[in-house]
């Protein structure tokens, strides 16, 4: 119920059939996005399932050029550095559990994630695939009904948001073959209810920055020469000198073009009126971020 029913593939050229992208049985097709290369040239890429659940255990990636399948690629959740690390503490022992379980029965395609993929793009001679990991939160809420005229106290499990913890990052060449990959924490303190892309990337010459918020904090991962670091780009400025404030709301950061990025929020302020007397108010602001 929470919009996590694969999607139905229906790839297709202005004209012709529609597209079958795995012919193997044991890999369920969660999702997909096409990356145009040239004309009735493409990528399609996704997440799969090899369990046929609806969490995926690893990424693919196919090529097509006149309508036919030059390759399918798979590269596993299993197979990635520290692909589990940034969990929360329960999570990550529930889920070290259940790894081990399946290291037994001699399983090797075990490690499952929900995860928000971007459409992979080519970076210095690779393809690039970026997928942001969330898992889903309930909360418990008490509710009375009265049965025979007596109050009755019970509970029910409401969706509290996706939280969203890490992202992973993946180098492949040109036949979906991984080369490098790269897990970096993305602990963010917003949960929406829907799912979306926090992360957005911006190119300049050979340095691919991967920018995302926590926060009024602004982070990025950058790849340049080989080497993958994390940057700490600042804090968003958005109090007068003048205003003491009493609460902050969420801070909600969209990418805008080229180097610019947008954000906004509300913020409950306590300033100084003209007659020297201290008021309350609410104030909603727009922030214009350029990043050299």
């Amino acid at each position: 119920a929470l919009a996590h029913q694969p999607l139905q593939i229906d790839v297709r050229e202005a004209e012709g059939d529609p597209i079958i992208l795995s012919k193997d049985p044991a890999k369920l097709i969660i999702d997909a996005s096409v990356t145009w290369l040239a004309k009735g040239h493409y990528l399609i890429s996704g997440t799969y399932s090899s369990d046929r659940d609806l969490m995926a255990n690893g990424i693919y990636v196919s090529e097509f050029k006149n309508g036919d399948q030059l390759f399918i690629a798979y590269n596993s959740f299993t197979d990635l550095k520290n692909f589990t690390e940034y969990l929360s503490g329960k999570r990550k022992e529930k889920l070290d559990k259940k790894i081990e379980k399946k290291k037994e029965k001699g399983m090797t395609d075990f490690v499952e994630a929900y995860v928000v993929d971007h459409p992979i793009f080519e970076h210095n001679g690779e393809y690039i695939y970026i997928g942001e990991v969330y898992y889903p939160t309930y909360r418990t809420e008490y509710y009375t009904t009265y049965v025979g005229g007596k109050p009755t106290t019970q509970t029910r499990r409401v969706f509290d948001g996706y939280q969203y913890t890490h992202s992973t990052v993946i180098g492949m060449d040109k036949n979906g073959k991984k080369n490098w990959d790269f897990c970096f924490e993305m602990w963010l303190d917003y949960k929406p209810f829907f799912r979306k892309r926090f992360i957005r990337k911006v190119i300049e010459k050979d340095e691919l920055r991967l920018i995302f918020t926590t926060g009024t904090n602004f982070k990025a991962m950058v790849i340049k020469g080989g080497e993958r670091t994390m940057k700490d780009l600042g804090t968003i400025e958005y109090l007068d000198e003048n205003e003491k404030l009493k609460y902050a709301g969420n801070v909600n950061t969209e990418y805008w073009y080229g180097n610019y990025f947008l954000a906004a929020g509300s913020k409950r302020i306590k300033e100084e009126d003209k007659k020297g007397k201290m008021k309350k108010k609410t104030v909603f602001y727009l922030v214009k971020i350029k990043f050299d």
